[in-house]
């Protein structure tokens, strides 16, 4: 049947670049077996380090500690349902937007996702 994929994929049966797929295919991006590109939903009301690929729903004030060593493309999707302008991003040594600090989200409501886009900028925000 078809497809249908919403996240960048680097590789397809191992192979990368411009791929064609003319064969079942047995892996994406190195998973194999049911492969799922869907984001895991945590809604969280105490402070956690987040996982890549997640998306975290924020009930109260808290601090989420971004994962450590991510990797380019990593992602983490926030949405600030806590009625609270005192949500801290904590960077776990890398940058969020090119700044060697934690993230106060003093919006509230806000939904938005960070990828990380190598050591230069660190954490940058998509959306808004």
């Amino acid at each position: 049947g078809a497809v249908v994929i919403d996240v960048p994929v680097d590789s397809v049966n191992g192979q990368t670049g411009a791929v064609v797929v003319d064969v079942p295919v047995q892996s994406v991006n190195g998973q194999i077996g049911a492969v799922s590109t869907n984001y895991d939903s945590q809604v969280i009301s105490s402070s956690t380090t987040a996982v890549k690929n997640t998306v975290y729903v924020l009930t109260s004030s808290l601090t989420l500690t971004l994962p450590a060593s991510p990797s380019i493309g990593d992602s983490v999707k926030i949405s600030n349902l806590s009625g609270s302008e005192t949500c801290v991003l904590a960077r776990n040594g890398s940058l969020i937007m090119g700044v060697a600090g934690n993230m106060t989200l003093n919006i509230s409501p806000a939904s938005f996702e960070l990828v990380y886009s190598g050591s230069s900028k660190g954490w940058v925000v998509i959306g808004y």
